[in-house]
């Protein structure tokens, strides 16, 4: 390679201590033609830095740099080449997800330098990615209506119809989902309908313990798979019986996360992520904090105390998911989310913080320890809004101390019979109980709400990896 000059999408940094600049350069060429490539130990005039030195892991420094401080994240081809015959890093990128932010700031090439984007540069770029975020609910997935349970679509249907915002009743799959506007043109699931309903387990959940409350020493990493109904249930669930269980361990009283307000932000989580381009929500607990990690960032421009105040009204990065779930009663009203969470928590003595970065929207719930001049002995007064079973069929009882079992307590025949495949097997799945007995899903819940009820039976953690107890 001989001598070559810069351009608008080619940077020359001398030495891997201009990282912080190469990336900014690298974001900026994004922004302005899609592709950018940075060169580390060739001079602004084109020749190699004869002091440069590849070290082991020069690489690795450039690509945690570029990972760390670009938004929406890209993924570089990092390689060394020969310049007049002296080894030096080539680092190029291309993307269509702009505009892109570098260090917190957004960049825009224009000859050789990088400059900041102005507002009329920046909005432009924002509205066209959030028009393709919002068509890429409509896209086709590639997946039949087959990978969809009907008991569960008909089930939805069910309770959408309790709440009065849905308003006709179920005749078939295909009319359902045609109705809720998420089958494709080509007959299949578009990408919302796949998304919310697939048994296909099309998205992922990152649930973490942690030792300490700086959240730098995980005990638990877990990966949850499932569609949005099950991830929002199961990381509501998540949220309630660890907290619960590490009180319990460390014998300790915390106040309680209202219930709302995990639900209200387990809920923002699938509703205004980027699917296109992230990775999915994450929820980290320490001894005293519940931290929600939502990769989609907020709206340029906004601050959740504006929506809290209704200075600004509800933006909705996921329009079709966001409907089924109000439907349902998942959400409760459009642009209320933070208020809630703010005055659940201010009701309930909960600290609240929250961040907004590149990396996306961060809120961190403070337990704080519970006041000691309640009676010790006094039992604790029930607080629906803390408490409260989110969904009868998943949550299960989360308190420490089990319920004393009646004496005497009349089972049926078909009782017995789930007794028996718990007391065999406690991990049973609701959908193995169904295949050895032939019962439809309805069926079974309602008699494991039955048996609940006598306290015969006590479920303990997640949906997925929880047991049952078989109270004798």
């Amino acid at each position: 390679m001989t001598a070559f000059e810069e351009s608008e999408d080619i940077e020359f940094k001398k030495t891997i201590n201009e990282v912080k600049q190469g990336v900014i350069s690298l974001s900026a060429m994004l922004n302005k033609h899609g592709k950018g490539t940075v060169f580390f130990g060739i001079a602004n005039d084109g020749k190699p830095n004869l002091d440069f030195l590849v070290e082991s892991d020069t690489k690795k420094i450039i690509a945690a740099a570029i990972s760390e401080n670009i938004y929406p994240r890209v993924t570089p081809n990092i390689s060394i080449i020969k310049h007049d015959g002296k080894n030096v890093i080539e680092v190029a990128a291309e993307g269509n997800n702009k505009p892109y932010i570098a260090y917190g700031r957004y960049y825009i090439r224009s000859d050789k330098d990088d400059v900041l984007m102005t507002s009329n540069q920046f909005l432009p770029m924002l509205e066209s990615r959030c028009s393709e975020i919002d068509r890429w609910e409509t896209k086709p997935s590639g997946h039949g209506i087959e990978s969809i349970s009907e008991d569960v679509l008909i089930r939805y249907v069910d309770e959408s119809n309790e709440t009065g915002r849905l308003t006709f009743m179920y005749r078939d799959m295909t009319d359902t989902l045609g109705r809720l506007k998420l089958l494709s043109y080509d007959g299949k699931l578009n990408n919302a309908g796949y998304y919310l309903f697939s048994m296909e387990n099309p998205m992922g959940l990152r649930l973490t313990t942690y030792d300490d409350d700086e959240m730098q020493s995980p005990l638990s990493i877990g990966d949850l798979q499932g569609n949005i109904m099950e991830c929002i249930e199961e990381g509501v669930e998540f949220i309630v019986s660890t907290t619960a269980q590490m009180d319990g361990k460390l014998g300790v009283k915390r106040t309680k996360v209202p219930i709302r307000a995990i639900r209200e932000a387990v809920v923002n989580c699938f509703t205004h992520m980027r699917y296109n381009t992230q990775p999915g929500c994450e929820i980290g607990i320490s001894p005293s904090r519940v931290c929600i990690i939502n990769p989609g960032s907020m709206p340029y421009g906004t601050d959740p105390q504006m929506f809290a105040e209704g200075k600004q009204q509800s933006i909705l990065r996921n329009t079709r998911i966001a409907e089924v779930l109000y439907f349902k009663g998942t959400i409760d009203r459009f642009g209320t989310g933070f208020k809630t969470i703010f005055e659940e928590c201010d009701k309930a003595n909960v600290g609240y913080t929250y961040e907004d970065s590149a990396e996306g929207f961060k809120i961190i719930f403070e337990r704080r320890p519970a006041p000691e001049d309640a009676p010790k002995d006094a039992p604790e007064e029930a607080n629906e809004d803390v408490i409260e079973d989110t969904n009868e069929d998943i949550i299960e009882d989360t308190t420490v101390e089990e319920k004393e079992v009646p004496v005497k307590v009349e089972v049926s025949d078909r009782e017995s019979k789930i007794l028996a495949l718990m007391s065999a097997d406690p991990h049973v799945t609701l959908k193995s109980i169904r295949q050895s007995t032939g019962w439809t899903e309805g069926d079974v819940n309602g008699i494991i709400k039955t048996l609940k009820s006598k306290g015969l039976i006590r479920r303990t953690g997640a949906r997925k990896n929880g047991s049952w107890i078989v109270l004798e």
